[in-house]
């Protein structure tokens, strides 16, 4: 893909995100610009503690922020009533 976009079609303003746990898969610093790791919804009391740069957080859609299979509503409450978490206002 990296080929394809950057030789074939000479497209050089891409932000390339490795998104992946696993080590023996990564192709390099030569082609990627940010590295990322999906989780479902981080400890905002580890987050604080450990002053964890997050860029942004989202529960998803559907079964992930819909019901508690994968994130509890305390701590759905939890993360957004943080003074560590940055929200938008509603303004309707």
């Amino acid at each position: 893909m990296y080929d394809y976009y950057t030789r074939v079609h000479k497209i050089n303003n891409l932000l390339w995100v490795w998104n992946c746990r696993l080590r023996e898969g990564y192709p390099g610093d030569e082609y990627v610009d940010v590295i990322s790791v999906d989780i479902y919804l981080p400890d905002v009391k580890m987050l604080e503690e450990s002053h964890t740069p997050w860029a942004y957080y989202m529960a998803w859609s559907k079964e992930f922020c819909i019901g508690e299979q994968y994130n509890s509503v305390e701590s759905l409450k939890a993360m957004y009533a943080s003074d560590y978490a940055i929200v938008a206002e509603n303004k309707m």
